[in-house]
């Protein structure tokens, strides 16, 4: 058996021996993990395949290593995947236009969770980011707000898988927002519109009402779906 066969296999156990140990509550988010010596001695392999196995399941996002204090399963999971799968996406050469379908798909269902579920907290900081959007006059950095806009409200949603597959889009979309931004301007919009959109978004959420929060990021995907050809 090859070492990178023994490592696979390892890595499979060990993330085996730890889900059961989740499933079974003895393990739980922040919870330190049985130690490489004592993973080593269950199954019978060197500390240096249990250590390359628990580098694997670093890279997943299941635990976090601390020098000289341990492995841990992890408290916060909002980006657990987003490494992975922007490999993935990347990978498999997925096209910005799949991205944006996917994002279409996504976003509706994200606002009107964020809706009633969004803290005042969130509103504040919501608030503060779309202040800051319209007041920057510098275009890049004003994509920088307009992602940061979306991120808040994709967190606020509750929702892990949907914050996960955002960090991702994000992840490979950042250096195309500024564009699609430049060419809504170009196609007869102005920036007073732009910003007018995410107002509605932002009041939306402010009431706390689903159905209006829908109606606001629909007008705002379909801006921006009109422009998408044009980048």
């Amino acid at each position: 058996m090859s070492m990178e066969q023994k490592t696979d296999k390892v890595y499979q156990q060990v993330i085996d021996y730890i889900s059961c140990l989740i499933k079974e509550g003895i393990l739980k988010k922040g919870d330190k993990i049985p130690t490489e010596r004592d993973l080593s001695v269950r199954f019978g392999v060197s500390r240096n395949s249990i250590r390359e196995a628990l580098k694997i399941l670093e890279v997943i996002g299941l635990v976090v290593r601390r020098q000289g204090d341990g492995t841990f399963i992890k408290e916060q999971f909002d980006d657990c995947l987003t490494e992975p799968l922007s490999m993935v996406f990347m990978l498999e050469e997925i096209g910005i236009d799949d991205i944006f379908q996917f994002r279409n798909m996504i976003e509706v269902q994200t606002v009107v969770l964020a809706a009633s579920r969004i803290t005042d907290a969130e509103i504040q900081q919501l608030e503060m980011t779309y202040q800051n959007m319209i007041r920057e006059t510098d275009d890049v950095n004003k994509a920088k707000y307009d992602i940061e806009f979306h991120h808040i409200i994709a967190k606020a949603s509750r929702n892990v898988l949907i914050l996960n597959s955002y960090n991702v889009m994000s992840s490979l979309m950042g250096a195309f927002i500024n564009n699609i931004r430049i060419k809504v301007l170009e196609g007869g919009g102005t920036e007073e519109v732009v910003s007018a959109i995410h107002k509605k978004i932002l009041e939306a959420l402010k009431s706390r009402d689903p159905q209006l929060a829908e109606v606001a990021i629909k007008e705002h995907m379909e801006v921006i779906n009109s422009m998408f050809k044009q980048v």
